[in-house]
């Protein structure tokens, strides 16, 4: 968890610089089944973010947030929480940009993974 907020708050910041952003999220389903959401709409709100919206995901434990920029640009963040081993293999295939992580990355996941994950 150490780790994670630090990389959340880095690549939360650059949203506002973005055109309409996309942050994906996926992983650990005590992250971000409520964490993960407040700290995103934290973050939103103390850049200076309007209009945040937080709406359920297609299946359970998925959230989407909606905001618009203080350049009012939108910004579209999408949270899926289905266990730390989704968010690493999400990773992996480039279907996610942050892993939220309840543990550290197994042996077998690390192998798995794209060579930049190798950082262990």
């Amino acid at each position: 968890m150490p780790r994670l907020l630090p990389l959340l708050l880095c690549l939360l910041a650059s949203l506002a610089c973005a055109e309409p952003a996309q942050l994906r999220i996926q992983g650990s389903n005590t992250i971000g089944a409520a964490l993960g959401p407040a700290l995103v709409r934290g973050l939103l709100q103390a850049q200076g973010a309007s209009a945040i919206e937080r709406q359920p995901g297609v299946s359970a434990n998925e959230t989407t947030l909606h905001a618009v920029d203080r350049n009012g640009l939108p910004l579209h963040i999408d949270i899926a929480a289905h266990g730390t081993s989704t968010g690493f293999a999400a990773l992996a295939r480039g279907e996610a940009d942050l892993a939220a992580a309840s543990r550290p990355i197994s042996d077998s996941e690390l192998q798995q993974s794209s060579p930049w994950m190798a950082w262990r």
